[in-house]
C-alpha cells in the first residue's frame, strides 16, 4: 500500500482505522518528522497494546480483531520507529504466539509474514526468561513454597505444576491469570498463597518486561522517551 505523506496527515488518526494504516501513519510520520501524528498513531496503537498492566489485560478483547501477522507487522513497525514503549507491549504478545509462527512467520499467499531477525531474535531469548519467571515469580507458591507440608498439597501442585509444563507450546505465560488453579483441591492457606502470589507476581513480570527484551530498565523510561520525542 502506497502513502501520499501530504494527504496521510490529514487523517483523523483513530484506533478506529485499519490496522496496516495506523502502521503506515507511524511509519510515514516518523519518515517526515512530524511528531504530533507519529503520537496520534502510537496511542491508537496502543488501543490493542497498551504500556500498563491493567490496560493489556482490558484490551485483550479488541486484540482478537488482530491476526498474528498483523501484529508482527505492528511489532516491525514500532521497531523501525522506534515506538518503544509500544514495541515493548506488543512484542510480550508476540511471545505468546505459536513457536512455528515466531521461528518461520505466518503463511500467505503473497508470502510468510514474518517478525524482522532482531524482534525475532528479541523474541526468543525472552521466552526462556519468561518461562524461568513464571515458575520463580508469578506461581513461585506452586513450584517451590516449602511452608506447608501436608501431603495432598504437595501432591495437588506437584500434579497441577506439572500438567502446566505440558501442551503450552514450550511457554508458561508468567502475566496469565492462572484461572485454572483457582479451584485445585489445597488447603485454605495455600489456596490463598498462591491467588496473592498470582496477583502480586504479574505485576513484577510486568514491570520486567522493558529490561527482557533490552529496550529500558522499566516502563517510565520508554513511555518518558516516547512523550520526549513528541514534545
Amino acid at each position: 500500500m502506497s502513502y501520499d505523506p501530504v494527504s496521510l496527515f490529514r487523517y483523523n488518526v483513530s484506533h478506529k482505522l485499519e490496522c496496516s494504516v495506523l502502521c503506515g501513519i507511524l511509519h510515514m510520520s516518523s519518515k517526515y518528522n512530524v511528531p504530533h501524528i507519529r503520537h496520534r498513531a502510537i496511542i491508537a496503537l496502543q488501543h490493542y497494546f497498551p504500556p500498563t498492566l491493567d490496560g493489556f489485560c482490558v484490551a485483550k478483547a479488541v486484540r482478537t480483531s488482530l491476526r498474528v501477522r498483523d501484529t508482527f507487522h505492528i511489532a516491525n513497525v514500532a521497531s523501525q520507529t522506534d515506538a518503544s514503549a509500544l514495541l515493548a507491549s506488543v512484542l510480550i504478545f508476540c511471545a505468546q504466539q505459536h513457536l512455528d509462527y515466531i521461528l518461520d512467520g505466518v503463511p500467505h499467499p503473497g508470502g510468510a509474514k514474518e517478525l524482522t531477525r532482531t524482534n525475532r531474535s528479541a523474541v526468543l531469548h525472552a521466552r526462556h526468561q519468561l518461562n524461568h519467571l513464571a515458575r520463580s515469580v508469578t506461581l513461585r507458591a506452586l513450584y517451590y513454597s516449602e511452608e506447608c507440608t501436608r501431603q495432598n498439597c504437595l501432591l495437588v501442585k506437584r500434579t497441577e505444576g506439572a500438567k502446566l509444563l505440558e501442551g503450552r507450546n514450550g511457554l508458561v505465560n508468567p502475566l496469565s491469570k492462572f484461572s485454572c488453579l483457582s479451584d485445585i483441591p489445597v488447603c485454605a492457606d495455600c489456596r490463598e498463597k498462591l491467588h496473592e502470589g498470582i496477583i502480586i507476581g504479574r505485576e513484577e513480570v510486568w514491570q520486567k518486561v522493558p529490561e527482557i527484551f533490552g529496550l529500558a530498565p522499566d516502563w517510565d523510561t520508554l513511555v518518558k522517551k516516547d512523550d520526549a520525542d513528541y514534545d
